[in-house]
């Protein structure tokens, strides 16, 4: 029987495009990462075309992170020096909020062409609105007051060719990576059977509950969630778990109505756990989930290679030790992993 052994190295791909931009980012994994932390856990928030309000107002991008990930906020603010991040104490979670012109411009470039989710919707909209915004200034900068430096940075904004999704195959980018530091976990269940024994039992479970408005001007976007998690399902080789509900908010017209979606994938199998430890290998997390990456790969290193086992140092007293720093009950913490990361050139 082969032993199976941890690889944590991550490989790198060239960087092809934005060679304008910051020569120290790698892209082609940036792109990918930060498109799936923005559909799992962000906001791109863009005026409706038929909205009756005379002021408009810009696209903004807001990502939420757990307070205890505040230094992958940081990290990530600074990297593509975009934004500012603020910490929300008293409610426990922490805001990068992005809405200046050249920030909100610039991600809504690096993300492009690797959206999954119905949030494509939302950034095409965005898109639009940048572009035309951006057509508008460059038409009136004679005699404007936006100022020498606005002038400027609008002559270099080219407009945005619009990407369509990414179909490519889930494991061929760090998109997982992005969605699952948003939505993710790995958990450790100890089952303590009385007709069998007991078995401590990892499991990475990917879940998505979210509501989305559909209308009548959505450009016939597919929006729902089934195609991305059924993509992901196929890829673990396992079952999605799916319920969606559907609410008319206009019964007189029938064209707008909230979508409640609730997919789950559930990663239980012990083979199957040994690709999402390759994957994760290869595209790591980079919030504080990557710590219990770690732990939980600890324990499915052993089971695979020793079995379950009630023995000293075996299965069941690794997951109870495990357990008791981990997850909701984590109190240590380490950001060595934010050191030279994949999103980087080397």
């Amino acid at each position: 029987h082969k032993r199976y052994e941890s690889n944590n190295n991550n490989q790198m791909m060239k960087n092809k495009e934005y060679n304008t931009f910051n020569t120290k980012l790698n892209y082609n994994n940036l792109g990918p990462y930060l498109a799936g932390l923005i559909e799992g856990n962000g906001t791109i928030t863009v005026q409706d075309s038929f909205t009756k309000s005379k002021q408009k107002y810009r696209p903004m991008i807001i990502t939420v992170f757990k307070l205890e990930d505040f230094e992958l906020a940081n990290y990530l603010c600074n990297l593509i020096k975009c934004g500012k991040v603020y910490k929300k104490i008293n409610r426990n979670y922490v805001l990068w909020t992005i809405h200046d012109l050249k920030g909100v411009y610039t991600l809504l470039n690096i993300i492009n062409g690797y959206m999954r989710t119905p949030k494509y919707e939302t950034f095409v909209r965005s898109v639009e609105f940048m572009n035309n915004y951006i057509n508008s200034m460059k038409i009136h900068t004679t005699g404007s007051r936006l100022g020498p430096v606005t002038n400027n940075m609008l002559k270099n904004m080219d407009n945005i060719k619009i990407k369509s999704l990414d179909t490519s195959d889930i494991g061929s980018n760090a998109w997982l990576a992005g969605m699952t530091d948003a939505d993710g976990n790995f958990s450790i269940n100890l089952m303590n059977g009385k007709n069998r024994s007991s078995r401590a039992m990892p499991y990475y479970c990917l879940e998505l509950k979210q509501t989305y408005y559909k209308n009548k001007n959505n450009n016939n976007i597919n929006l729902s969630y089934f195609n991305i998690m059924s993509t992901i399902a196929l890829y673990f080789n396992v079952n999605l778990y799916s319920r969606e509900r559907n609410l008319n908010l206009q019964p007189s017209t029938k064209n707008t109505y909230k979508t409640y979606y609730n997919y789950k994938v559930m990663v239980v199998n012990l083979h199957k756990n040994i690709k999402v430890m390759e994957y994760f290998n290869k595209y790591s997390l980079l919030s504080s989930k990557h710590l219990d990456f770690l732990d939980w790969s600890r324990l499915v290193i052993l089971i695979y290679n020793e079995g379950q086992s009630m023995k000293t140092n075996g299965s069941w007293e690794l997951g109870t030790n495990l357990r008791k720093n981990y997850n909701k009950t984590r109190t240590t913490f380490t950001w060595f992993h934010l050191k030279n990361t994949y999103l980087e050139n080397k």
